[in-house]
């Protein structure tokens, strides 16, 4: 891909400036993930009433059917997955350890959010969009080879398209 892009404007980007991406991106996911978890979202029935006002007027029709459907009736175990995915995403990509999985794990979680709540206020679309931009961009550039782990990995196992 870096290839494509040199032989299309002429330039070579420094990886560096993808490592600064990738660690804003991550830390946002860790302290999300942090705050939830020390704020008692796992031992109080929270995301339950959060699911029911979203859903109660979401446009998008078939992400309603999905959170009154499945999320709802199952807010417990969807409760961790929030906490562990935006957890585990955001140390991914500060270690730059396996990036691009994390980036599409970010992406998928970031729709997910963009679907339930989006609709709600500009800003909670504009921030899902955002960063499912950013994401992709990570995803496409194996950012974790600049200040992250996925540098090395590249070097034991090169064809790999997981670095």
């Amino acid at each position: 891909m870096a290839g494509f892009l040199k032989e299309l404007t002429g330039e070579k980007t420094s990886m560096i400036y993808l490592a600064f991406l990738r660690i804003y991106i991550g830390y946002y996911f860790l302290a999300a993930g942090i705050n939830k978890l020390s704020g008692g979202f796992l031992s109080k029935p929270i995301l339950a009433g959060i699911l029911k006002g979203w859903a109660e007027k979401n446009p998008h029709g078939w992400y309603k059917d999905f959170l009154i459907e499945t999320a709802i009736p199952n807010a417990d175990l969807f409760s961790y997955l929030v906490v562990t995915g935006e957890i585990a995403v955001g140390g991914l990509l500060i270690a730059g350890l396996m990036t691009r999985a994390a980036a599409l794990a970010g992406i998928f979680m970031n729709l997910n959010f963009y679907f339930a709540s989006g609709w709600t206020a500009p800003a909670s679309s504009g921030i899902n969009r955002l960063f499912i931009v950013c994401q992709a961009v990570l995803l496409l550039t194996g950012a974790g080879r600049a200040l992250g782990v996925d540098a090395f990995l590249k070097k034991a196992a090169p064809k790999s398209v997981l670095w």
